[in-house]
C-alpha cells in the first residue's frame, strides 16, 4: 500500500464523516433559526407577560430561575438607559 492510497482512503473517510455530520446538523440548525425567529416575533410579549405574572406570585424555589431571568432583563434595560443618559450628559 503506497502513501497515495493511504492519503486517498483518509480523504474519503474524512469526506464521508463530515458530509454525514453536515447532513445531520444543518437541518436542525436551520429549524432552530426559523423557530427562534418565529418565537421572537410572535411569542415574545406573551413570554414576557408570563414572567411578569410569575414575579407577582409566591412560587418558592421553582420561581427563582424565572425571577432571576426577568431581573437580569430589567438590569440590562437599566444599563442601556443609564448609558444613554450619560452619553447625552457628556455630549451637551
Amino acid at each position: 500500500m503506497g502513501i497515495s492510497e493511504l492519503i486517498q482512503r483518509e480523504w474519503v473517510y474524512l469526506w464521508c464523516y463530515f458530509t454525514l455530520q453536515l447532513r445531520q446538523i444543518v437541518p436542525c440548525y436551520a429549524l432552530e433559526i426559523v423557530l427562534g425567529s418565529v418565537i421572537s416575533v410572535f411569542v415574545k410579549e406573551r413570554i414576557h407577560s408570563l414572567f411578569r405574572s410569575l414575579g407577582d406570585k409566591k412560587t418558592g424555589m421553582p420561581g427563582v430561575i424565572p425571577a432571576s431571568m426577568e431581573r437580569q432583563k430589567e438590569f440590562k434595560e437599566w444599563k442601556v438607559h443609564r448609558a444613554k443618559k450619560t452619553y447625552k450628559k457628556g455630549s451637551v
